[in-house]
């Protein structure tokens, strides 16, 4: 037995079902969702699908769930019910990774992880080989050298980054990483909204156009990350209004030196990180 078997085909389920098939792998899939499954199958995504999720235990060697966080736990703790029969890793995709930390230990070949991967569409359609290309894979180590290893070679065949991280400093990490940015660009989008000036959705340039890329993403699939990082993610807010509240108090009493200090700081991060970018390709 060999292959990948993967459990949710999305865009990011869909895209490791690419990355692997244009690498000659036999890629197994599931979705609850039957249009998806369908898309996936006719489209060549995956060179099959199966109608149930335990269907593919006993198919691949490496399980991938490709969920949303609510329904990754549910399916993980089908899999600490019984034994994956030949499987011998499983990873999943979720962006938190504390409330998964109890099935390390429940569940045989389970190693955490999180690409930080995305783009702008979702579903399969959206789904791309490439996505994971040169961007970093984090991974909470399971204490098993040979079991870290097969993580290791999994994220490296998705062309990506392995980053191991304990899965506290993760989660404090992507709270401001991935999980503000996003309520930022949703915030500014609903405060945008509010406005009752038909010219606001004339007037703005691509500057506003990238800033509200993420605000097109739904609750659904936000609402058990941000309950799950609650706290890392409040934090993140409370400090980001209040170093916006002293740029208008500064703004307003015409004191522009500290906002030159805010800029100079500002460029000399983004040029760090272009530099590390660059230094990745």
């Amino acid at each position: 037995m060999s292959g990948l078997a993967v459990a949710g085909l999305g865009l990011i389920g869909g895209s490791v079902a690419r990355c692997a098939r244009s690498r000659g792998d036999r890629v197994i899939g599931f979705d609850p969702d039957p249009e998806t499954a369908t898309y996936a199958r006719e489209h060549r995504l995956v060179d099959e699908t199966v109608a149930q999720l335990s269907g593919l235990f006993e198919r691949a060697e490496t399980l991938v769930v490709a969920a949303p966080l609510e329904a990754t736990l549910e399916i993980l703790e089908q899999c600490a019910g019984r034994e994956p029969d030949g499987v011998r890793l499983i990873v999943d995709v979720a962006s938190v990774k504390a409330p998964l930390l109890p099935f390390v230990a429940r569940v045989r070949g389970f190693v955490p992880t999180h690409p930080l991967a995305g783009g702008e569409g979702s579903g399969p359609r959206a789904s791309r080989a490439d996505l994971f290309a040169g961007r970093p894979w984090a991974y909470v180590p399971a204490g098993d050298e040979r079991l870290d290893a097969l993580a290791v070679a999994f994220i490296a065949s998705m062309c990506a980054r392995p980053v191991a991280l304990d899965a506290a400093h993760h989660d404090r990490v992507v709270a401001l990483t991935s999980h503000v940015p996003q309520l930022l660009s949703t915030i500014l989008a609903a405060e945008l909204a509010g406005h009752d000036d038909a010219s606001i959705a004339e007037l703005y340039g691509p500057g506003l156009e990238s800033m509200l890329r993420l605000a097109r993403s739904g609750w659904p699939m936000w609402s058990s990350l941000v309950a799950a990082n609650a706290g890392s993610i409040a934090r993140g807010l409370r400090a980001l209004a209040g170093s916006a509240t002293a740029a208008a108090d500064r703004i307003e009493a015409g004191d522009f030196s500290e906002l030159q200090a805010l800029f100079e700081r500002a460029n000399a991060f983004t040029e760090r990180l272009d530099a590390r970018s660059h230094d990745r390709r």
